[in-house]
């Protein structure tokens, strides 16, 4: 009897354990390069993704994140998820398309002529990005966001107005051969460097500017140390969410699928209603300053981070005129009659293939000092 009262104790004491694994959450590592502003549009979809995937999932998770490149820069953070050491990292798709370079076509310079061509083609391709990513890297890509394109800033000493000014100018670049040879074509000097080191290069003068969007030259303080920017438009500024590929696979259906529909939700909320989607972040689509300048007006609106999306060529004429005071920073060439805009709303990216084949200087559609419309 007591044999049988023995056996029935340890069998409840193990279902006991059983059950208690059972409803302990799944830990997830998250790795992000990335500091925890609230303006940042990555930190904008993730909060979201782990909302949605804990509703989904009943809370079966339990989001563990390490911000500020806290274990690694970008391309150590894929190696990590790879060797399992972390489930999840938030990253900027120039550092991993080195593991998966299939996915490099995001980054391709001028290939997209607005964020509408490129979100599409995003939502397209989305089953064969995928493949493509989890064959190469052994990662699956939960969710890809954008925060417009990829622009110029400069040191006090150096405005890029201009090709001609571009010629020999130290720039850090990120560590892959497409940004690289872009901007080897653009006459600049490319300085391929990690993230992580971006903010010290530019406080060291090792380089006069560096590359990527306007988001991060506020929200990882790169404004620190620049003072001009200059809309060149060559590729779109993409991030990441990816997971490893295997741990998704092990965790249980309804987990598994949570997490992956929770990815494409936060996507799709960061690209409309997203906060960060402020006229400031892309150059088509800036902040309405006053005609004076932002000291005699500054911004109009309560709320001027309600913006959706980036401006098409038709669209960014009628914005052109808020982006500066008026007759003072427009290019000399290039005006209409009235002497309020550029002659014509082509796309950046033709204007510029002309000019490098054409083997002649070509300036910039905006050219303007960075405080006069940082926010």
């Amino acid at each position: 009897m007591k044999r049988c009262a023995m056996v029935l104790l340890a069998c409840a004491a193990l279902a006991g354990l059983v059950s208690g694994r059972a409803v302990a959450a799944i830990p997830v590592k998250v790795a992000s390069s990335v500091g925890t502003s609230e303006q940042n549009y990555v930190n904008v979809t993730y909060g979201k993704l782990v909302e949605l995937a804990q509703k989904y999932s009943g809370g079966a998770f339990e989001f563990q994140l390490y911000p500020d490149m806290r274990l690694g820069d970008e391309q150590k953070t894929v190696r990590a998820l790879q060797h399992g050491d972390i489930q999840m990292s938030v990253l900027a798709t120039n550092n991993f398309m080195p593991f998966a370079p299939s996915c490099g076509w995001l980054n391709m310079p001028y290939l997209f002529g607005s964020l509408e061509e490129f979100r599409k083609l995003v939502d397209l391709m989305w089953d064969q990005h995928n493949a493509w990513a989890v064959k190469e890297s052994g990662a699956r890509v939960l969710a890809i966001v954008d925060i417009g394109y990829r622009q110029l800033t400069t040191d006090a000493a150096h405005p890029v107005r201009n090709l001609a000014d571009a010629r020999g100018l130290a720039v850090r670049t990120p560590q892959n051969a497409l940004a690289v040879s872009a901007f080897n074509a653009l006459g600049f000097k490319p300085h391929p460097a990690s993230f992580a080191d971006t903010y010290g290069m530019l406080a060291k003068g090792t380089v006069n500017g560096q590359e990527g969007c306007f988001n991060n030259v506020v929200t990882m303080k790169f404004a620190d140390h620049q003072k001009y920017a200059t809309c060149i438009n060559y590729a779109v500024h993409s991030a990441n969410i990816i997971v490893n590929e295997e741990w998704l696979q092990g965790l249980p259906e309804q987990a598994r699928d949570a997490l992956i529909r929770a990815g494409r939700e936060a996507m799709a909320y960061e690209r409309t209603k997203g906060p960060c989607r402020s006229r400031a972040w892309n150059c088509s689509a800036w902040w309405r300053i006053s005609p004076n300048g932002p000291a005699s007006g500054g911004l109009r609106g309560s709320n001027a981070m309600t913006c959706s999306g980036m401006a098409t060529p038709t669209r960014a004429r009628r914005s052109w005129r808020w982006c500066f005071p008026r007759r003072k920073h427009w290019p000399t060439r290039g005006r209409t009659g009235s002497g309020s805009r550029p002659r014509r709303a082509e796309p950046f990216s033709r204007r510029l293939r002309n000019a490098i084949q054409k083997a002649e200087p070509q300036r910039f559609r905006f050219f303007v000092p960075w405080e006069r419309w940082a926010p």
